[in-house]
């Protein structure tokens, strides 16, 4: 049989075998991801490397970060330190805490408050209009914390072999 290769592993067991045989495309992984940073654009690049800073603080054993479920507020009191830090970059001189405290919602009495009403709920502005720098900056940093989940699970289980 021409143009079939002897060692091919068949499709359906293709990644079962890595890690029997001590291999895994991590490394190529890390690279594409890294590859992908560098076409973001500046300003998100910018949100990025905060965003890594932060992350860098709790790389530690027992941080909430490698949690099996990690605790969504904690998630989304590092989601509004970071809106702070970087949201003036993006507001045209407006201060840091224009959104800070968004007005009461008088004769609210129901299950669900409206938009704006939630205290220091970054998804959307007072007016009711969407936030995209809290939406982007919550995505990136989901994202940047399950590469390091990815890491650490990494580090940890090449040792129990």
């Amino acid at each position: 049989m021409q143009g079939m290769d002897p060692f091919a592993i068949p499709v359906g067991l293709q990644n079962s075998f890595y890690p029997l045989a001590g291999y895994d495309n991590s490394r190529d992984i890390d690279r594409d991801i890294s590859m992908m940073k560098e076409m973001y654009p500046l300003l998100v690049r910018q949100i990025l490397l905060e965003i890594e800073h932060e992350c860098d603080k709790l790389e530690y054993a027992g941080s909430f970060m490698f949690d099996e479920i990690p605790d969504k507020t904690l998630l989304m009191m590092m989601t509004d330190k970071i809106y702070r830090k970087t949201a003036p970059a993006f507001m045209d001189g407006a201060p840091a805490d224009a959104y800070d405290n968004p007005p009461p919602c008088s004769g609210f009495h129901g299950k669900f408050p409206p938009n704006g009403c939630s205290g220091n709920n970054h998804d959307s502005y007072p007016d009711g209009s969407p936030n995209w720098l809290s939406g982007l900056i919550n995505v990136l940093l989901c994202s940047e914390m399950c590469e390091r989940r990815r890491r650490y699970r990494r580090r940890k289980n090449m040792f129990l072999v």
